[in-house]
């Protein structure tokens, strides 16, 4: 899925780029699904049109249709414009399969860093604590954190591509102001708040009037950006069943885990026996009375999580959270007690 897809151009860069059988390609505005299905297909690509930003029961038919059968969900800058993003997480948990990953690249700006003192917006969170927001939205929704970054990047951009593209990067904060005629009122301030940090940033003192001098200085014909981008790679850890690492019936942790438990060496045999047979290279297990599920697979850093029954699947998968590094769980027949 590419969520946000705009025109399509980076829709068919992804297309030829990863292997899939299908590409759905999701933007909220009509005109640019229209746009892309004329100027940016390819036959595996279907363009739908739908605000991604709403509740999961809200979602049209053809989306909830691909629930849990997504395998990679590509954000490229448009995740910025939601406002709720434990909302927008679990929508994508939810159609997310199990080991899909989420690959986000997304604008984040700190108004306040060149601002005087009373031209500071408190509402504006840092760029740290916007990545601190996108962190929490993940692990909240059980997903995990392969990668979670800010890079500085610059960009020499021409006038009239300023001119054209400031008016987006000042729109995306909109979210942050109850009505669309509070945002007005403070817009023209935002554009000099918005230049005076991502296009002013080289500049040895704050420029309050930064948008209006530009503007006013023809002669500026180009104009270095220098702005912050978060990139995180949010995978759904793998959920394993007993029966997948142990291949033995006979072993019953059901009951208030009664029946026997192996000793460490025969676990270990075991586990090694899986891994040759698995793609998960890096697993183990210890045990202490109980059997402590978890562990990661060191290749991809997703958290493995071992489960005594498939039937338990279904419902534990989305209420198991915050699965990461070795946090263990031990294994019970009694939901609650697994979960805490």
């Amino acid at each position: 899925m590419d969520l946000g897809s705009g025109d399509g151009k980076y829709t068919t860069d992804l297309a030829s780029r990863v292997p899939h059988r299908r590409v759905v390609a999701v933007d909220i505005d009509p005109a640019m699904t229209e746009y892309a299905r004329a100027h940016n297909t390819l036959p595996t690509i279907e363009y739908v049109t739908q605000d991604m930003s709403v509740q999961w029961s809200a979602l049209s038919p053809e989306i909830r249709l691909l629930e849990g059968k997504i395998d990679v969900i590509f954000a490229h800058f448009s995740l910025q414009y939601m406002s709720d993003k434990n909302q927008l997480m679990s929508v994508c948990r939810q159609l997310l399969a199990t080991g899909g990953t989420i690959h986000a690249a997304i604008y984040v700006s700190d108004l306040n860093l060149k601002a005087a003192p009373n031209k500071r917006r408190e509402w504006c969170p840092s760029v740290e604590q916007q990545a601190e927001l996108w962190r929490r939205a993940l692990t909240d929704n059980g997903l995990a954190i392969d990668a979670l970054k800010i890079t500085t990047e610059t960009d020499r951009n021409d006038r009239q591509n300023i001119i054209n593209f400031m008016p987006t990067l000042v729109n995306h904060w909109r979210k942050y102001f109850e009505t669309d005629e509070q945002f007005e009122s403070e817009k023209s301030d935002l554009f000099e708040l918005q230049f005076d940090a991502d296009y002013n940033a080289g500049a040895d003192a704050p420029d309050p009037k930064a948008w209006t001098h530009f503007l006013a200085n023809e002669n500026i014909k180009h104009v270095l950006f220098e702005g912050k981008i978060l990139r995180f790679i949010g995978p759904v850890p793998y959920f394993l069943t007993l029966d997948d690492i142990m291949n033995k019936s006979d072993i019953n942790v059901a009951g208030g885990l009664g029946g026997s438990i192996p000793e460490q060496k025969y676990l270990d045999g075991k586990m090694n026996s899986y891994k040759k047979r698995s793609n998960i290279h890096h697993l183990s297990v210890g045990r202490d009375g109980f059997w402590r599920i978890v562990y990661k697979d060191l290749m991809t850093g997703r958290a493995v999580v071992v489960i005594d029954s498939r039937r338990k699947l279904s419902y534990m998968a989305k209420e198991l959270i915050a699965l990461q590094n070795n946090i263990d769980y031990k294994v019970s027949d009694n939901k609650q007690q697994m979960i805490n």
